[in-house]
């Protein structure tokens, strides 16, 4: 499993396709440099806080993930965690 853990462009540059291109690009060296060492990226995963839409619109339209779960937050009754994931294969590299 693989995470993306940070991703985010500056306000004056969103909408202009910055954020897809550098997410597909990073997941294709990702892919690259796993390849290469002979290792499998299955499943990889990427986050976000409940209240940001402009992420949440983000990871759904370029990512199409397989799976979204939602985790309260059991610190902060209003922050919610949403997880998306995408399922890239099943057994092979």
């Amino acid at each position: 499993m693989l995470e993306i853990a940070l991703m985010a462009i500056r306000n004056r540059f969103q909408k202009r396709r910055i954020g897809k291109k550098l997410f597909e690009n990073s997941l294709k060296e990702m892919k690259r440099y796993w390849l290469k060492r002979k290792l499998k990226i299955v499943t990889f995963f990427v986050e976000t806080d409940e209240e940001n839409e402009k992420a949440r619109r983000f990871y759904e339209k370029v990512i199409k993930p397989s799976d979204i779960i939602t985790i309260p937050n059991i610190f902060n009754n209003h922050k919610a965690k949403i997880f998306y994931f995408k399922k890239l294969s099943d057994n092979s590299h």
